[in-house]
């Protein structure tokens, strides 16, 4: 479980900077409170400012979120 600590919306590429999605990190899902759900995060998706999400790292690795 981790935070994203930008002061700004990206999709999923983008926010995951440094990672790539399918190497270091295989699966990302946040919750959502209007469905009662967790919704898997797609390659369209945003991560957005001030949320939580599950990441499932498949290696060790350093995620450097920008600002």
């Amino acid at each position: 479980m981790v935070g994203y600590p930008s002061l700004t919306n990206r999709n999923r590429t983008a926010a995951l900077n440094n990672l790539t999605f399918g190497v270091e990190v295989d699966v990302i899902w946040a919750f959502n409170a209007a469905t009662q759900t967790w919704e898997e995060i797609k390659a369209g998706d945003y991560f957005e400012v001030g949320r939580g999400y599950w990441i499932h790292a498949a290696q060790e690795c350093v995620w450097e979120v920008g600002i």
